[in-house]
């Protein structure tokens, strides 16, 4: 990631870790990864720290939406990194009503699936 603009080059090492989650990579060989610094880009308040919890958040919507809407954690990606910066970029297109009311349910299905094999033991 040897991008002469510090906050380009953060910002694709992020979407390169969120590209990796959702090709079922291994957390830790994401984690190994360095990330590259993007001063004066960043809030004040952000440290390294909270890269491990994008990556758990995303991580989330990818199992969640994976069959329904198997795209909609690049929106969340996006407004993650968003949120990371003080300059706004447009935002990939929202899963549509359809595809998060698939995803509820499924959750749901998966949940009750879950619920009956833990109460069957």
């Amino acid at each position: 990631m040897s991008d002469p603009d510090a906050w380009r080059g953060f910002r694709s090492y992020l979407e390169t870790a969120f590209e990796m989650q959702a090709e079922n990579c291994a957390f830790t060989d994401i984690l190994t990864m360095s990330a590259p610094e993007a001063p004066g880009r960043l809030r004040p308040d952000f440290v390294h720290q909270d890269v491990a919890l994008l990556l758990l958040a995303i991580a989330g919507v990818i199992n969640a939406t994976r069959e329904s809407a198997p795209e909609a954690w690049r929106r969340v990606a996006a407004i993650s990194i968003e949120a990371l910066q003080s300059q706004r970029e447009q935002l990939p297109p929202a899963p549509s009503a359809q595809q998060l009311y698939r995803t509820f349910a499924l959750e749901r299905v998966q949940s009750r699936k879950t619920e009956n094999h833990t109460n069957s033991r």
